[in-house]
C-alpha cells in the first residue's frame, strides 16, 4: 500500500507541475492539494515541502497572496528541518520571485541570495545561473551597478559552462547596463549587440 501511495504522491506532484506549465491553475491546485494531503498522511516530507511551494505559486497567481506566503513559508520550514537543500532552494526562489513581483526589492534580493547559497551547495547550476541573473537585475533596480555587473558576469559564465544559449542574452544585457554606469560606452554597445544577437 505504501509503495502505491508513494507512486501516487509523485504522480500528483508532477501532474501539478504539468498543469501549472500549461496554465491550468485549477487542475494544478487540485493535484497538489491531493498530493499534500497524501504526504501528510504518509509523512512524506520531501514531496510535502515541494508540493506546498508549488501550491504557493498557484495561489499567488490566483491573487491569494497572504495564504500563498504562509504555505511557501511552511514548505521552507519543512525543507530546513529535513535539511533538504533542493526543496529549500525551490522555496526560497519562489519566495524571492513573489517579493520581486510585489516590488519588495531589498527583501527579494536577500531571498535570492539565500536561494543561491542552497543551489550552489547542491551544484544545481541552472538554478544558480537563474538566481545570479535575478540578483543582477535587482542590484540594477537598487542602483548597485558594480554588483549588477558582477552577478551578471557570474550568471553568464554559468550559462556558458552548461551550454544554455537561451539564458545568455539577459546577463549580457545586464552587463551592458553596468558598463554604461561605469561610462564604458564602447563595451556597453558591444554587449548590447551580443545580447540582441543571442535573442534571435
Amino acid at each position: 500500500v505504501n509503495n502505491d501511495k508513494n507512486t501516487l504522491i509523485k504522480a500528483l506532484y508532477y501532474f501539478g507541475d504539468i498543469h501549472r506549465e500549461n496554465n491550468d491553475l485549477e487542475k494544478a491546485r487540485a493535484a497538489l492539494t491531493e498530493c499534500i494531503a497524501l504526504c501528510r498522511e504518509t509523512d512524506t516530507s520531501s514531496y510535502l515541502s515541494m508540493s506546498l511551494t508549488g501550491l504557493g505559486v498557484i495561489l499567488y497567481h490566483q491573487n491569494q497572496k497572504e495564504i500563498s506566503q504562509k504555505i511557501i513559508d511552511e514548505g521552507l520550514q519543512i525543507a530546513i528541518k529535513e535539511n533538504n537543500l533542493w526543496a529549500q532552494s525551490y522555496a526560497l526562489r519562489v519566495k524571492a520571485d513573489n517579493l520581486y513581483y510585489d516590488g519588495n526589492f531589498p527583501e527579494a534580493f536577500s531571498a535570492y541570495k539565500q536561494a543561491l547559497e542552497a543551489s550552489r551547495s547542491i551544484d544545481d547550476r541552472i538554478s544558480t545561473g537563474m538566481e545570479l541573473a535575478n540578483l543582477s537585475l535587482l542590484a540594477n533596480v537598487l542602483e548597485d551597478y558594480p554588483a549588477c555587473g558582477e552577478y551578471a558576469r557570474a550568471a553568464h559564465a554559468v550559462f556558458q559552462a552548461i551550454g544554455n544559449e537561451y539564458q545568455q542574452p539577459f546577463p549580457l544585457r545586464m552587463m551592458a547596463y553596468a558598463a554604461m554606469h561605469e561610462r564604458d560606452l564602447t563595451h556597453a554597445r558591444t554587449l548590447c549587440i551580443e545580447s540582441l544577437k543571442g535573442n534571435h
